[in-house]
């Protein structure tokens, strides 16, 4: 029988985010001015925590498949985020509530069962840790 060996059938994906594809409108916005848009509501941007980035996003989709922090993120590879000083929260960075994860994309929210209250956790191991069940949480 004939083998092929070391050959990779697969393309080689390559998500780097390349400065074309950000695309600012060309006036004077504040410095936390979503980089794709232009939108710069404290209560809708975020900023990238990547050393060295630290570009402000919206969660708006615009023409990106993804939303435009999402697109940024997941392109350059980066994974934290935190909100605007003057945003409902404050300057407050993304993590989970029980141990500290930043990394956006494990992080979901849970309800207080009683309270209007929510909190960031990681999925895992946070999130199936038996300690939690036994907090007011809607797990």
């Amino acid at each position: 029988s004939l083998g092929v060996t070391g050959l990779n059938l697969e393309p080689e994906l390559n998500f780097e985010e390349e400065v074309a594809d950000v695309v600012c409108p060309p006036v004077d916005l504040p410095e936390h001015a979503c980089k794709y848009c232009g939108i710069h509501n404290p209560a809708c941007v975020v900023r990238c925590n990547f050393p060295g980035c630290k570009k402000w996003f919206c969660n708006s989709r615009g023409h990106t498949s993804a939303s435009h922090i999402v697109n940024h993120l997941v392109r350059s590879k980066h994974k934290e985020v935190s909100l605007h000083r003057d945003s409902p929260l404050g300057d407050t960075v993304l993590e989970c509530y029980n141990c500290g994860c930043r990394n956006v994309f494990l992080l979901g929210f849970i309800p207080a069962r009683t309270e209007s209250v929510v909190v960031l956790l990681c999925r895992e191991p946070c999130l199936s840790a038996n300690g939690l069940k036994d907090l007011n949480w809607d797990l």
